[in-house]
C-alpha cells in the first residue's frame, strides 16, 4: 500500500489487489507487496525518544525500534534535524510512488529522488521553498510516472501534506532516462507534475 495511507483505506486495498506478490521494478531487483495485518503498520499516534551523547549529539529511537544520530555542524557525527525534514519528504513519497508504479505494471530498472529545500533568513528558519526530483531510468510511461507522483503528492504522502501545510511551497517533478533499443536512442525527458503549498504562514521574528 501507499507508505502514507492505513491498511484499511481503499488505496491500501487497491494497492494490494493490483500488486499481490512479487513485482519485478528491474533486473534482479523484487519488492513484496501485500503483507500480513501483522506486518501492516497502524496509522495513529507516533512515538521518539531522545538521549543526549554529548555535545550537540542526539540518538532518538523511533517507536518502530531505529537508531537515527542528529547533531549540527560544530561536531558534524550525523544529519541535520532539518536536512531529515528532506529525507522524509524523499522517503515517504519514493515509497507512494514505487508501489503505485508496481500497481501500474511498470518496469523501472533504477529510481532515485532529489530533494532541495530553501530555508528563509529569519528565524524560525523554515522552508519556504521544496523541489522534489524523480529520477526514474527505464521504458516507462510517461502518464503513469506523472500520474504516480501526483497521486503521492495531493493524496498518499503524509509528510510531504504535512510541510505543505505550513509555509512550504513544495514543487514536484520528474526526469525519465530511458534506455533506447529497438532502433531506438536512448533519450531523457523531464516535466512538471505539481506545486502544494503554501497553506499557513509562519510569523518571523
Amino acid at each position: 500500500m501507499p507508505s502514507c495511507v492505513g491498511p484499511n483505506s481503499q488505496a491500501s486495498k487497491d494497492s494490494r489487489l493490483g500488486a499481490q506478490g512479487r513485482v519485478r521494478l528491474g533486473p534482479a531487483t523484487n519488492v513484496v507487496f501485500g503483507g500480513t495485518k501483522t506486518q501492516e503498520e497502524r496509522v495513529g499516534e507516533k512515538k521518539v525518544s531522545l538521549r543526549h551523547e554529548g555535545g550537540s549529539r542526539f540518538v532518538a529511537r523511533t517507536g518502530s525500534g531505529h537508531d537515527v544520530v542528529v547533531d549540527n555542524a560544530s561536531s558534524d557525527t550525523g544529519p541535520r534535524p532539518t536536512e531529515l525534514i528532506l529525507a522524509a519528504i524523499a522517503g515517504c513519497t519514493a515509497m507512494d510512488v514505487v508501489e503505485i508504479m508496481a500497481k501500474k505494471r511498470q518496469v523501472i530498472d533504477s529510481y532515485s529522488v532529489e530533494v532541495n529545500g530553501i530555508q528563509r533568513e529569519k528565524a524560525p528558519n523554515v522552508y519556504t521553498d521544496i523541489a522534489v526530483t524523480h529520477v526514474i531510468e527505464g521504458a516507462v510511461d510517461t502518464e503513469a510516472v506523472r500520474r504516480s507522483i501526483e497521486l503521492s503528492a495531493t493524496k498518499y504522502c503524509t509528510v510531504s501534506a504535512q510541510i505543505a501545510g505550513g509555509p512550504a511551497r513544495i514543487s514536484h517533478r520528474f526526469t525519465i532516462k530511458r534506455p533506447g533499443g529497438a532502433g531506438l536512442p536512448p533519450s531523457e525527458e523531464s516535466g512538471e507534475v505539481v506545486v502544494t503549498g503554501p497553506m499557513k504562514d509562519v510569523p518571523a521574528e
